[in-house]
């Protein structure tokens, strides 16, 4: 095999590995923004339910003072009404006692409600918080695996692309054009070796008489007549 045969497969298997780690890559951290996603969704519903129960909090206290207000003003009618000389004046005394007396039972029902509801909100905190404990635990195992096969593939990465620009500056200038031009129209990976008669990288089966001008010549290079990748062929090694 020739010197610039040996160079294109080189490249070409630089390439194939590229995709697949640049792919692995990708995969990694899709997997770490979903394991956070389930963290943030829970930790998003927590604030929530946090903010509905310290609303209700301050509606009760806010209750509880009115109560208080209502019964201080319900315990000063009580004690005038009974002092009123006229039947008028009595009457509306009474009047405005039951409303107040009524009014009282409402702010009652509304504390009534908000003690329902905290204890509702209440549960479903700690069930939350459960969820969130158990989810930033399984998340915080599993990102310190991810991370470090972030780490190793994104340094294996490097030095693959490192790798990638030493073989492309030692092919022929020709050759280095046309596997930049593909490149550049993002068709990846542009050198391809041709495997059980068919282009590996469009995956399209070879007309016999190609594959036979190729394995009779394995020291050229051709273009794959369905993607044009550039395509090398490797002698099967012989059997003793």
């Amino acid at each position: 095999m020739s010197i610039s045969i040996e160079q294109l497969a080189k490249l070409g298997q630089t390439d194939q590995e590229l995709v697949v780690l640049q792919r692995k890559l990708s995969d990694v951290e899709k997997e770490i923004a979903g394991a956070r996603l389930v963290v943030d969704r829970l930790e998003k519903s927590l604030k929530e339910k946090q903010h509905q129960f310290d609303e209700v909090t301050e509606n009760r206290r806010l209750g509880q003072q009115k109560l208080g207000e209502a019964d201080i003003f319900i315990t000063k009618l009580e004690a005038q009404v009974p002092m009123i000389r006229t039947q008028k004046e009595f009457v509306a005394g009474k009047k405005q006692l039951e409303d107040a007396r009524k009014h009282r039972g409402t702010i009652e029902n509304e504390l009534l409600e908000c003690e329902i509801n905290l204890d509702e909100y209440e549960a479903d905190l700690k069930k939350l918080q459960e969820q969130m404990d158990e989810a930033n635990e399984g998340f915080q195992k599993n990102i310190a695996d991810l991370l470090k096969e972030q780490k190793s593939s994104t340094k294996k990465l490097e030095k693959l692309k490192k790798n990638k620009v030493e073989l492309i500056g030692k092919l022929d200038p020709n050759i280095a054009a046309q596997y930049n031009n593909f490149l550049k129209r993002g068709i990846t990976p542009a050198i391809c070796q041709v495997v059980n008669k068919a282009c590996t990288g469009c995956n399209s089966s070879l007309q016999p008489q190609f594959v036979n001008e190729m394995i009779g010549d394995p020291s050229q290079h051709r273009h794959c007549p369905f993607c044009f990748r550039i395509l090398y062929y490797i002698p099967e090694p012989e059997k003793s």
